[in-house]
């Protein structure tokens, strides 16, 4: 009895022994947890430019500065420029960042009349040309006589004009080399900006998307096209971006925006 109690002890005692050296090794097996280390993601140039643009406007929302990155507002106006994208594109667009070269001549210019005073050439692009002439004979319609002062200009006669005067938009930055621009007016006696005060001029911008075309820079974005308003610059786009830009009220900055949206 005695014999099975001593053994029943010894038992006992080595396997609390081999336990315990079992826990012993296991503990000096496992290693201290290391330090959790969360790394902030790496902001692209893209998310990097918001952000700042951001801090400098913090009047402005996400997207109201995205749509701005998209203009190139937060950069040196002419001295950060870029060519000109799709230049025979009727929704080409040419502002302080987006420039003409100087050796740029549209290739289907046509003939629209010869200026009888000084001999000149007045043409303009092909489609711009023929719905110039069907918004003057809807001018007609309502007994306005429509005439067209400045047509295309080649970098040559831009320079010549800018250093002249020194106003006006800078050589390679001005619209009118594209040959899709009309500078307008309903009397030729008078300067050009009169024409806003002409009792159909409201009616004559309310229908002016119906024929492909858009006015320039209406004063109310300035902050998009760094221009005051120009009431007797129009511009052709074709019927499809005349009719969204005139439906969301925009201009024709926003417009190329919403088609790039997503770049940023």
């Amino acid at each position: 009895m005695k014999k099975g109690i001593l053994l029943l002890l010894v038992i006992m005692l080595t396997i609390s022994l081999g336990l315990n050296i079992f826990v012993v090794m296991k503990s000096k097996d496992l290693k201290e947890p290391e330090e959790i280390v969360i790394e902030t993601p790496k902001l692209t140039e893209e998310e990097k430019r918001l952000q700042a643009y951001r801090k400098a406007h913090p009047e402005l929302d996400e997207e109201e500065a995205k749509k701005q990155l998209l203009m190139n507002l937060d950069k040196e106006m002419y001295t950060d420029a870029s060519p000109a994208k799709n230049l025979d594109s009727n929704t080409v667009l040419v502002n302080a960042y987006n420039y003409v070269k100087k050796d740029y001549v549209p290739s289907d210019l046509e003939l629209l009349y010869t200026d009888i005073r000084t001999g000149e050439e007045v043409k303009l692009r092909k489609e711009c040309k023929d719905a110039y002439l069907e918004l003057y004979a809807y001018c007609q319609s309502n007994n306005v006589e429509m005439s067209l002062a400045s047509g295309f200009k080649s970098y040559e006669a831009i320079e010549k004009e800018y250093n002249e005067t020194k106003n006006g938009f800078k050589p390679g930055y001005d619209e009118r080399q594209t040959g899709l621009v009309c500078d307008i007016t309903f009397d030729i006696y008078y300067p050009l900006e009169h024409i806003k005060e002409d009792g159909f001029y409201s009616t004559f911008l309310e229908h002016l998307h119906e024929y492909g075309f858009i006015l320039r820079y209406p004063d109310d974005k300035t902050a998009y096209t760094l221009q005051s308003n120009i009431p007797y610059r129009i511009r052709y786009v074709g019927k499809e971006a005349a009719n969204a830009i005139y439906k969301d009220h925009i201009c024709l900055e926003e417009y190329i925006c919403v088609i790039n949206q997503g770049m940023l």
